[in-house]
């Protein structure tokens, strides 16, 4: 019986051919294989990629009915979901992700103008697909490089994960032994324990070469693991493709060939396939087209090629990743409607934005498509885009534009990250005095070197010391052990070493003693507060006069002229830089960021937040001080105003509001409050005024003013931030507290609750703004 066979149970008799066979066989291979990685990688990020791209992504109607085995599979997918990783580590693999992809795309075109001209049929002559991959493979090559910034504990599974998943496996390895007797397949198709682990040890293997050899080694044992043979092609790919190792062209050559014959045998299990959406089958076909590419002059076969992109697409189920790859395939092949209709959709889906809004302006300018290029104004900044030359601009010209753009761009990003990096280590110096009441929690912008945080700070400790409980005396003595000298030395010291991280340049002695020697004399118009804080803290009296007067060392004012002069020497070896390099310094200003724990310096990548910036001059032509004092101080108030809504608004949407609430809040400066105040018409002038934010319902209406919460904009009913208070009903339903009087043992109060808002988170936006704001009158 050599194509179909019986197998005999205690109900009926089925007969399965040898594809069902096949296709069981390597179901249960991919679960035992996907479980076994997770254990024996140890790692959240692979326990993530097993589920996405394997373990979630079965297609049940092709794997074994088997009870048993759905519901183990049903409580491996129940564990995984349990121990998923956050997603703030997520997102950090997803950039790490595409700076690589970046980087080696402009690594290898860094002369766009060639690019865009498209004249030169080996300017994208690249593997992307073997040396970058999908992310599935890139963080396998690349997990001990992304470890190393990272602590390795946060991303180990956790010893209740590691116990069930053993659990399961050993569950999932009995199951699969009695199916094999079910469906009577051989039993070489069915992978053991000893053989996966060997496997799994394989492929974390470091050394290329040896790693190609073991896998050579124990083929045989894989007939019925069809992604054995995308990851051994994948191994002879790279050693073909890396450049760092020291082979000749011959030995590359073999290697490509091998590549080739195995990605070849791994397409002939098409007809066993088992998952719905296959990024390792689409990865195979992108890599295979990456190889032909590379062979030269590929018309013989052009037609295999775009179909197998193209069946790299159906296969990805709408990957990003995978899209990305194809798009790149597509413009080697100067198929460039094709390229273009997949950046166009990358860029809507906001993936690797700035990169692919910079191809797809490439592919525009060469396309001559002006109303493509006018849409995606829409959606990334112009400055990051390459430019459509006007009827008479010569193209090199444009590549001189685009260029220098991109030099400016980073050159703020750099300005910054700077500035970031002096806020931090001055909110740090602050901190050492600031921190008036120790069961307080304060804004960072509390600490800030702003005339509008030392004035909180000020107003703050006055109060402190006006208190009769005795706090102002409990931090006196906690002043009293406070060492200024060593604060101040520990900042710069850490300051500047982290500095001279950011480029190689600012690291020649001569460079580092202009620095020392401005700082230096700085400190010296100021060491005589010091000296004086310093003395009234060792002698316990360093009270509100002392510290106000220790506000004259303001720690950003003594490093900025020498964080100037780094600066500048930074721009002017940008100046110099191609795409490449510019690419490269961005990616490490990016790692230094994450290391030194700064917002990463994102400058205008969606026309909303930037558009203006392109056209806005470095200086306006006529500044406040024409007008004197007052008008620079109404500017100062004006900008500060936008800033708080600005601040409101993104607290509000982000973390207060809930679906379909929106539209009860209304923004000073928005259409919808000038609107909202003309209908009512009995608010005061001076309330309209003072108000930067309502919210109304249809019941109550909150007025957030200068000096506190109005209930439907009434002066008598004011609340200062600081008064509200946070009242827990029952099944949840929390309110604020706004207006309370009590008259003996009676009282009267007046609670807010709103279905549309997160009452609990409404109340700690509040208490911040009391923090803002301070307890100021009418």
């Amino acid at each position: 019986m050599s194509n179909r066979e019986s197998v005999h149970d205690d109900k009926q008799e089925r007969v399965y051919t040898d594809e069902e066979k096949h296709r069981a066989a390597y179901a249960l291979n991919m679960c035992t294989v996907s479980i076994s990685q997770i254990i024996a990688y140890d790692d959240l990020n692979i326990l993530e990629q097993e589920y996405d791209t394997i373990l979630n992504n079965l297609d049940l109607e092709k794997i074994p009915k088997d009870e048993a085995l759905l519901r183990i599979l049903r409580q491996l997918l129940d564990t995984i979901t349990y121990f998923k990783i956050q997603e703030g580590d997520r997102k950090f693999i997803e950039r790490e992700y595409q700076e690589k992809m970046r980087n080696a795309l402009w690594a290898a075109v860094p002369n766009f103008g060639v690019f865009v001209a498209g004249t030169d049929p080996y300017t994208m002559a690249f593997s992307l697909a073997s040396q970058v991959g999908v992310g599935y493979m890139n963080y396998r090559r690349n997990k001990n490089e992304y470890l190393l910034q990272r602590e390795k504990d946060e991303w180990k599974l956790q010893r209740a994960a590691m116990e069930q998943f053993n659990a399961l496996r050993r569950e999932l390895f009995d199951t699969a032994w009695r199916l094999a007797e079910t469906y009577g397949f051989k039993d070489e198709y069915r992978l053991t324990e000893r053989q996966i682990n060997q496997y799994n040890r394989i492929l974390m293997d470091t050394d290329d070469i040896r790693k190609y050899e073991r896998l050579d080694s124990i083929k045989e044992k894989f007939a019925a693991y069809p992604p054995f043979w995308y990851f051994f092609g994948n191994a002879a790919n790279y050693i073909a493709e890396n450049k760092d190792l020291d082979i000749t062209e011959e030995l590359r050559l073999d290697y490509r060939k091998k590549a080739m014959d195995h990605f070849k045998k791994y397409r002939e299990f098409e007809h066993i396939r088992v998952l719905r959406e296959d990024s390792i089958a689409a990865s195979c076909l992108l890599e295979h087209v990456d190889i032909l590419l590379g062979i030269g002059n590929y018309e013989p076969y052009r037609d295999k090629v775009l179909d197998m992109i193209r069946e790299a697409i159906r296969m990805s189920g709408g990957s990003n990743e995978v899209l990305e790859l194809c798009a790149i395939a597509y413009l080697r092949m100067r198929e460039d409607a094709e390229a273009a209709k997949i950046l166009r959709i990358l860029v809507n889906e906001d993936y690797n934005k700035v990169l692919n809004g910079q191809l797809l302006s490439g592919l525009y300018v060469r396309m001559r498509d002006r109303k493509g290029y006018e849409v995606l104004l829409q959606r990334v900044d112009p400055q990051y885009l390459y430019p459509m030359p006007e009827s008479d601009q010569f193209e090199s010209d444009a590549e001189a534009d685009f260029l220098n753009r991109q030099r400016l761009l980073l050159k703020k990003k750099y300005q910054r990250v700077l500035a970031d990096l002096v806020r931090k280590y001055s909110v740090r110096w602050n901190k050492l005095t600031s921190v008036f009441d120790e069961e307080r929690i304060y804004p960072e912008k509390f600490f800030w070197d702003t005339a509008q945080s030392e004035v909180q700070r000020c107003i703050t400790v006055s109060r402190l010391f006006e208190e009769r409980r005795g706090k102002g005396r409990r931090y006196t003595e906690r002043m009293h052990q406070v060492e200024l000298y060593l604060g101040m030395l520990d900042n710069l010291n850490d300051l500047f070493r982290a500095v001279l991280d950011i480029d190689e340049c600012l690291r020649e002695s001569s460079q580092i003693d202009q620095a020392v020697h401005q700082v230096e004399e700085n400190l010296d118009s100021v060491r005589g507060v010091i000296d004086d804080a310093q003395e009234a803290m060792h002698n316990g009296g360093f009270d509100q006069e002392a510290y106000i007067s220790l506000q004259r060392v303001n720690f950003s004012a003594i490093v900025k002229p020498a964080m100037i002069k780094m600066y500048r020497r930074i721009a002017k070896g940008i100046d110099g830089d191609d795409m490449a390099v510019i690419t490269a310094r961005e990616a490490k200003l990016n790692r230094f960021c994450k290391d030194q724990e700064l917002e990463l310096p994102e400058i205008a990548v969606d026309p909303g937040s930037a558009v203006g910036a392109v056209l806005r001059r470095e200086h306006e032509l006529f500044a406040p001080e024409l007008f004197g004092d007052s008008a620079v101080l109404a500017q100062k108030r004006r900008r500060a105003e936008k800033k708080l809504i600005d601040d409101m608004r993104k607290e509000m949407n982000e973390n207060v509001v809930q679906p379909n609430g929106q539209k009860f809040v209304f923004y000073k400066g928005d259409e919808s409050f000038r609107r909202y105040l003309d209908i009512h018409t009995k608010v005061e002038p001076l309330v309209a005024r003072h108000t930067y934010m309502i919210i109304d319902n249809g019941e109550k209406a909150l007025f957030f003013t200068g000096a506190g919460i109005l209930i439907d904009g009434k002066r008598t009913k004011c609340t200062k931030y600081h008064e509200v208070k946070l009242t827990c009903g029952k099944n949840g339903d929390d309110g604020i507290v706004l207006h309370e009087i009590t008259f003996g043992e009676l009282s009267y109060k007046s609670t807010y609750r709103n279905k549309f808002l997160d009452m609990g988170t409404l109340y700690r936006f509040i208490q911040e703004l009391s923090d803002c704001f301070g307890e100021q009158e009418g």
